[in-house]
């Protein structure tokens, strides 16, 4: 059934191809795929890896230092998150990102 976290589990980890690839091979037919079953598995596993890492590290730094250096880690880890997307991925900046950056620097 559609929104089952199973169902979707199967159609996307458990088939060769991103996303994209296997709802057009699904129209089209076989295609070349760009990432197989053991990718996306292994890629699962470093992410959830590398998630459950940061959060210790989250927890560290607010056990060693209080609350509100972990809130202003977390911050800038968003800013600089941010600022990275639209130096890496060309992503346009509008007026809206550019007052939203402008208000964070200043805060």
């Amino acid at each position: 059934a559609r929104g089952e976290l199973i169902g979707g589990v199967q159609f996307f980890l458990f088939q060769n191809g991103t996303f994209d690839e296997i709802v057009q091979r699904k129209a089209d037919g076989p295609a070349d795929w760009a990432i197989g079953k053991r990718e996306k598995i292994l890629a699962l596993f470093f992410f959830s890896t590398a998630g459950l890492f940061g959060s210790s590290c989250a927890g560290a730094i607010t056990k060693h230092s209080g609350a509100l250096a972990f809130s202003i880690t977390s911050t800038a880890r968003k800013a600089i998150t941010l600022f990275l997307s639209f130096a890496l991925f060309h992503n346009t900046c509008t007026l809206e990102h550019i007052a939203g950056m402008i208000i964070f620097l200043s805060a």
